[in-house]
């Protein structure tokens, strides 16, 4: 192990893989489990299980492979983002089993100085949608991620529900920047607000001692509509003894 600076200042160890004596050979991955040919993700799949120190190929199939659910999972591509391959991105296509229909599309990255995760695109067919789908997504990928000793994730919450939903699942604020935007902007809406004057400033109050986005979220009977539409940057860890798994429970 190697002590190294990560993106957010902490100093973590960068795990680099070592070949286990009598193995040759490259491992043989089943055509079905990718969209494209394997032979095409071969090279980025042998630097990522390097670097990583485990196959990316079953940490995918771990994550995301949802059999059970009547759902079955394709990789479009495992990618290096930067020259170093200090990043590794990985595109997927989820299918519903019996119609073949694509149910969603998602990127993943992972960091492998700090083996944390970057939530990148997450696409649901309108099909799909409140049916429960998302949300055992995302249950088995932090299963998993604990699994391998993964225990950060970063994302952008956002899009139509994104604001709400990932504070519900447990995320909170990267940016102290982005948390004093989103209190000023419930500041401002709980002004206009038609509420007797004790009410509105026992609300105005409550909503100026909040720290974490699920308390706005989670705030009676505004926190749904305010927090939907919303835009912020998302940390979660996922350590049973953190705030963020605590609330995610």
């Amino acid at each position: 192990k190697v002590p190294i600076k990560s993106n957010l200042g902490r100093i973590s160890y960068g795990i680099r893989w070592v070949k286990p004596s009598g193995e040759s050979g490259t491992k043989k991955y089943s055509k079905d489990d990718f969209v494209s040919s394997v032979s095409s993700n071969i090279k980025e799949i042998q630097e990522a299980n390097k670097r990583l120190g485990f196959d990316i190929v079953d940490f995918i199939k771990d994550g995301y492979s949802l059999p059970d659910k009547g759902f079955k999972l394709k990789i479009s591509s495992i990618e290096n983002r930067d020259g170093d391959g200090d990043e590794v991105a990985f595109n997927m296509v989820i299918y519903d089993v019996k119609s073949n229909d694509v149910a969603v599309t998602l990127t993943r990255a992972i960091n492998v100085l700090d083996k944390s995760m970057y939530h990148d695109t997450f696409f649901i067919d309108s099909s799909y949608q409140k049916s429960g789908l998302g949300t055992s997504i995302t249950e088995q990928a932090e299963k998993t991620y604990m699994k391998y000793k993964i225990e950060e994730i970063y994302l952008t919450a956002n899009a139509s529900v994104g604001g709400y939903a990932w504070a519900r699942m447990g995320f909170d604020f990267r940016l102290d920047s982005d948390r004093e935007r989103i209190k000023n902007s419930f500041m401002r809406k709980l002004y206009l607000l038609k509420l007797p004057l004790e009410e509105k400033s026992k609300a105005m109050e409550a909503v100026n001692s909040f720290t974490h986005a699920w308390e706005f979220a989670n705030f009676k009977p505004f926190g749904k509509d305010f927090m939907l539409g919303t835009t912020w940057e998302a940390y979660k860890i996922l350590n049973p003894n953190h705030i963020t798994y605590k609330i995610g429970e």
